[in-house]
């Protein structure tokens, strides 16, 4: 830890401990990762879709406070097209097995520069819950 981290934490005990500012007042504010695209979702909340380190999509749920929440879809379908190469049929999107994201099985190669159709499925064989179509990365 550098001094001048030192000194800022000191100030911020100071300033707690001697009443100047509310311990609540500097709760740190949930935010939605920095990597992929945030959606925001018409149900209220936000999605969050990247394509991992292992080359893989993983669709990311949370709720309106940015908050992760478990995963309210149980399938979803992603389809992305590149500007110069062959398109790829759909990849399917999965429960992972903390049930609090969508991954696929299928790696997706670089670039990870292009157009992608999301549709997230609920509870019911037909129940189309969400459609989505963005650039990635935004």
């Amino acid at each position: 830890m550098t001094d001048r981290n030192r000194l800022l934490l000191r100030l911020i005990f100071a300033a707690i401990a001697f009443g100047f500012v509310n311990a609540a007042e500097l709760e740190i504010k949930p935010e939605l990762p920095k990597t992929g695209v945030n959606l925001a979702r018409s149900t209220g909340g936000w999605l969050n879709v990247e394509v991992t380190g292992n080359h893989s999509f993983v669709v990311s749920f949370f709720d309106q406070e940015k908050k992760p929440i478990a995963a309210d879809a149980v399938r979803g379908v992603v389809r992305f097209f590149y500007t110069a190469r062959e398109n790829k049929p759909p990849v399917p999107l999965h429960l992972s097995e903390d049930s609090k994201k969508l991954v696929s099985l299928a790696k997706v190669r670089p670039p990870h520069v292009f157009r992608v159709f999301l549709v997230l499925f609920g509870a019911g064989d037909l129940d189309i819950g969400e459609t989505y179509n963005f650039r990635y990365p935004g």
